[in-house]
C-alpha cells in the first residue's frame, strides 16, 4: 500500500493521531525510510535531519503519560529484516542488517537523555513491575547498548542476573550483537546458571547461533557438539540451526556462501534421521527469488548438493520446486 505522504505529515501523525496503529505505522515507515537509504547506497550515512527529526517525536511519545509502556515499547521497534527485504530489490539481507544497526545506533544517541533517565534505579524498578514496563525497558537497554553507552553495557551486564527470565534474556539479546567484551560474559553467566534446565538451554543456543558476533558456521558446530545438545531433538535443531537462519543474517548470507553451504550439509545429515524436519528446515534456503543473481546462484548450487544426496522424498519435493522456480541466468 502506497500513500504519498511527506516524512513531516509521518512525523504528525506519530505525535498526533488518535488510532495508535496510525501512529506506530508512521514510526515504522519512517524508520524503514532512513534503514533502506543506508542499505541501498552503503556510502550514505544515516540522514543526521532526519533521525533527528524522529528522534525528537520518540522523546515526546517517550514522556507522554497516556501512552502505554507496552506500545512505547513497539514504537521502539524496527521494522524487521524480512519486512525489509519487501522493499528492497534486490534485497540485501546483510546490508540491510548493517544499515539497520546503524539507524538503531543513532537513536540510541540521540536519545541518550531519555535512556539515561529510564535506565535509573526509580524508573527502572518502577517498569520492572509490569509486563509493558519489563519491554519498554528491554527496549531502551538494547538502544543504549548498540549506541555504545558503557552505562548501558554495563547495566545489561547486571540484569542477566536478573530473576525475571523476561529482563534477563532482554539483557542478554542487548548484548548479543555487541562487540564488546560484556557479551562474552553475559552468554556465560546465562549458560552456568541454566546448563541443568534443557528448556532454558534453548534460548542460549539461540542466541550463540544469532550473535553476529560470534555465530559463526565454526561456533554451530561447536554447539552441536555441546553436551545440552540432542541432534535427534527438534526443538535443538531449530534453536541452533533455525535461529541461525532467521535471525543471523551476516552469517547466514554472507558472501561467500560458507552460511548456505553448512545449512546443506546439515540438511543432508537430518533428512537421514527426521525427513520432515529436514524439509521443513529447509525453507529459509528455498527463499531467493528477490536476491541478486550471485546470492541466488550460491543457493541454488547448495540446494542441487542437497537434491543429489536426499534419501527422502519430503526434502527433495521442497527442493525440486526451489530449483524448479528459480530463474534462468541473464
Amino acid at each position: 500500500l502506497k500513500d504519498d505522504l511527506s516524512s513531516a505529515e509521518r512525523l504528525h501523525l506519530m505525535a498526533f493521531d488518535a488510532d495508535m496503529f496510525n501512529r506506530w505505522d508512521a514510526a515504522q515507515t519512517l524508520l524503514a525510510d532512513l534503514i533502506l537509504a543506508v542499505a541501498n547506497d552503503p556510502a550514505h550515512l544515516v540522514d543526521e535531519a532526519a533521525i533527528t527529526a524522529l528522534a525528537k517525536a520518540y522523546a515526546n511519545s517517550l514522556a507522554d503519560p497516556d501512552l502505554l509502556d507496552m506500545f512505547k515499547s513497539g514504537l521502539l521497534t524496527l521494522p524487521a529484516i524480512s519486512v525489509l527485504e519487501s522493499r528492497m530489490q534486490p534485497a540485501d539481507p546483510v546490508a540491510l542488517f548493517t544499515a539497520r544497526r546503524a539507524v538503531e545506533a543513532g537513536l540510541g544517541r540521540l536519545l541518550a537523555p531519555q535512556i539515561t533517565a529510564g535506565l535509573g534505579a526509580q524508573n527502572a524498578g518502577n517498569l520492572a513491575a509490569t509486563a509493558g514496563g519489563r519491554a519498554l525497558l528491554n527496549r531502551l537497554l538494547a538502544l543504549g547498548v548498540v549506541a555504545g553507552d558503557e552505562a548501558s553495557i554495563k547495566l545489561a551486564s547486571a540484569q542477566v542476573h536478573d530473576e525475571n527470565m523476561t529482563l534477563s534474556q532482554g539483557a542478554l539479546a542487548a548484548l548479543n550483537n555487541c562487540d564488546h567484551k560484556a557479551r562474552t560474559a553475559a552468554l556465560q553467566v546465562f549458560h552456568d546458571r541454566w546448563q541443568d534446565s534443557p528448556l532454558v538451554m534453548e534460548k542460549w543456543f539461540m542466541m550463540e547461533a544469532m550473535s553476529s558476533i560470534s555465530g559463526t558456521v565454526e561456533r554451530l558446530g561447536e554447539l552441536m557438539t555441546h553436551p545440552a545438545f540432542d541432534p535427534n531433538n527438534p526443538n535443538k535443531l531449530r534453536a541452533v540451526l533455525g535461529a541461525f537462519m532467521s535471525g543471523n543474517p551476516l552469517r547466514f548470507y554472507a558472501e561467500d556462501g560458507s552460511g548456505f553451504d553448512f545449512i546443506g550439509d546439515c540438511l543432508i545429515e537430518i533428512d537421514a534421521r527426521n525427513a520432515q524436519l529436514a524439509a521443513r528446515m529447509a525453507l529459509p534456503l528455498t527463499r531467493m527469488a528477490h536476491y541478486a543473481p550471485e546470492r541466488r546462484a550460491k543457493m541454488g548450487a547448495v540446494l542441487q548438493k542437497v537434491q543429489k544426496q536426499a534419501q527422502s522424498n519430503d526434502l527433495r519435493e521442497v527442493v525440486d520446486k526451489a530449483l524448479a522456480d528459480l530463474p534462468s541466468p541473464a
